[in-house]
């Protein structure tokens, strides 16, 4: 069984690089674990526009961004990975997993991706 989800991605970017908020296109993320398995799911950023793939980077929203954004964070998704690369066509592919499974159907994921220069 797929998990079904309730997912809010948010954009640094959008507060800290207005400038570049317009220029991510970032797809919807694709949960690939099942319920009662470790949480497994990427989202794939493209179309940076003039942004140095390089330069970018993903991590899990603070507790500060979770707060502006009136979502609750839980003890389970303050335990998540972030991590990111860049596959062959340019495009950056975010990953989000945790080493626990996952037993309750939903969970709010907030992804912050932001210029690292």
């Amino acid at each position: 069984m797929v998990i079904r989800k309730r997912t809010m991605i948010w954009l640094g970017a959008s507060v800290l690089l207005p400038s570049l908020s317009h220029a991510l296109t970032v797809g919807q993320l694709q949960v690939r674990s099942a319920l009662g398995e470790p949480f497994y799911a990427e989202l794939v950023v493209s179309e940076l526009g003039s942004a140095d793939p390089k330069n970018l980077e993903a991590s899990l929203a603070s507790d500060s961004d979770f707060n502006q954004l009136g979502i609750q964070r839980d003890a389970y998704s303050a335990g998540l990975q972030v991590t990111h690369r860049l596959d062959a066509r340019g495009r950056m592919i975010v990953s989000v997993r945790s080493n626990k499974p996952l037993t309750d159907p939903f969970l709010d994921v907030v992804v912050k991706i932001q210029d690292g220069s």
